[in-house]
């Protein structure tokens, strides 16, 4: 089995040019192998990243419920305490034996100040019906 110069270029090229492809591919191959592992530690980055803001969310969430739940339990018990101080004023305030006593007093001494009064006007009508 002579082989001539052409031949034996010819399987030497075609070797080379498999030995190329076989290269190429594997190095193409190890490209997206890393590509692929690249994207896969992307996404559980990004979904670690995804869980740890819900989980933040969720945290800051329920702290602000129970903010919200603490500032309306001390808002009603305000509001209560207002409604019984109102009471308490009302009942304190308005009560009608003590006005009645008020009334009376300040009844009387009205009386005794216009019964000064008319005394005095009287009084002085006489002293100037008198003198006429």
């Amino acid at each position: 089995m002579n082989f001539t110069d052409h031949e034996v270029l010819a399987y030497f090229a075609t070797g080379l040019i498999a030995i190329l492809l076989i290269v190429s591919w594997y190095l193409i191959r190890q490209k997206d192998q890393k590509r692929e592992e690249d994207l896969r530690d992307q996404r559980l980055a990004h979904e670690k990243r995804l869980a740890e803001q819900k989980a933040t969310f969720d945290e800051k969430f329920a702290a602000q419920d129970v903010f919200l739940t603490k500032l309306f339990d001390l808002h009603k018990a305000d509001a209560d305490e207002l409604t019984a101080l109102r009471l308490t004023i009302a009942e304190k305030h308005y009560q009608k034996d003590e006005l009645d006593v008020r009334f009376d007093r300040m009844e009387k001494a009205n009386e005794k100040w216009f019964t000064k009064l008319f005394d005095k006007v009287d009084a002085l009508s006489n002293t100037v019906l008198g003198k006429r």
